[in-house]
C-alpha cells in the first residue's frame, strides 16, 4: 500500500519536558492506525503536531506531497485539506443547528461549491452517520453518541484524505462505542479514508485498527497487528490492555 503520511523524528518539548522524542512512523493509504500509550505520554501532541495546530520543535512530517514548514503558511494549508480531525470534545458551534455546523465548514473549506451543492453534500454526510433527520437541531439537543457522529459528518463533509481521531469513543457507552468503531471502519472500506486514532478503548482498537503503535517515553516503542502487539512479550506493551 501507498505511504500517505510520514513523520520522522518528531520532537516536541513544553518548557523543560520533552514530550515526544524521536517519533518516527508511517500510515499507509487506506489504512487505521491505532496509538496506544499511557496519559500524558504525547498521543494527542502527535497528532496535533501533525496539522500544524501544534509546532513540533524538529523533525518532518510529510502528508502525501506536503511538507509541514512552521515558516510557510501554505503548507499548513495543504495539509489541513488532505486531513480531517475529529476532537475529544466534539468542537461543534453551540449557536448553530447541526445543519448550520457543516454548511459553515463548506462555506470555508471549499466556497467555491453553489449553494445546491453544498446543500447536497450536507444531506450526504448526516446520513453517512445517520443524522438526516437531525439536521435542524442544535448540539445540546442530541445525546453524546450523536454529538460524536455529528461531529464526524462535519469532518468527512471535506471529504479528507485521512482522518484523525483525538478519542472517538471516550465518554460514550459500549454500544455506541461501537457505532463509532463501525462507522470508523466503514469510513476506511467503502471511502478508501486512512485514519490515525489515539484511543484507550481496547475493542475499538481491535475492531477497528489494522496496525498498533505503542508510545512509551516519548518514542515508538513497538508496532505491529492487533494479534503481534497483544501477545507480545514485552511487560510494558502488555500493561496498557490491563490499566486503559
Amino acid at each position: 500500500m501507498k505511504e500517505i503520511l510520514s513523520i520522522q523524528n518528531l520532537r516536541k518539548s513544553f518548557g523543560e519536558k520533552q514530550v515526544l522524542k524521536d517519533v518516527t512512523l508511517s500510515l499507509k493509504e487506506g489504512e487505521n492506525l491505532a496509538i496506544l500509550g499511557r496519559s500524558g505520554s504525547g498521543k494527542s501532541v502527535l497528532i496535533k503536531c501533525i496539522v500544524g495546530l501544534i509546532l513540533p520543535d524538529g523533525g518532518n512530517v510529510r502528508v502525501l506531497d506536503h511538507t509541514l514548514d512552521a515558516e510557510d503558511p501554505d503548507s499548513l494549508v495543504a495539509i489541513r485539506k488532505c486531513c480531517g480531525f475529529l476532537f475529544q470534545g466534539g468542537a461543534l458551534y453551540d449557536s448553530m443547528t447541526l445543519g448550520d455546523n457543516l454548511r459553515f465548514t463548506l462555506a470555508n473549506r471549499k466556497p467555491e461549491l453553489n449553494l445546491k451543492t453544498r446543500e447536497e453534500q450536507v444531506i450526504a454526510s448526516l446520513e453517512q452517520v445517520g443524522l438526516e433527520e437531525s439536521i435542524d437541531k442544535y448540539p445540546s439537543e442530541l445525546s453524546g453518541g450523536m454529538q460524536k457522529r455529528a461531529s464526524l459528518a462535519r469532518t468527512i463533509i471535506t471529504k479528507p484524505r485521512i482522518i484523525l481521531y483525538d478519542e472517538p469513543t471516550t465518554g460514550l457507552d459500549a454500544a455506541t462505542s461501537r457505532e463509532i468503531s463501525e462507522l470508523i471502519i466503514r469510513l476506511r472500506d467503502q471511502s478508501g479514508v486512512s485514519s490515525i486514532i489515539i484511543t484507550h478503548d481496547i475493542p475499538c482498537v481491535k475492531a477497528c485498527a489494522n496496525r498498533i503503535s505503542i508510545l512509551k517515553d516519548g518514542s515508538i516503542h513497538e508496532e505491529g497487528d492487533y494479534q503481534r502487539v497483544r501477545h507480545s512479550a514485552d511487560p510494558f506493551t502488555q500493561s496498557l490492555f490491563y490499566t486503559l
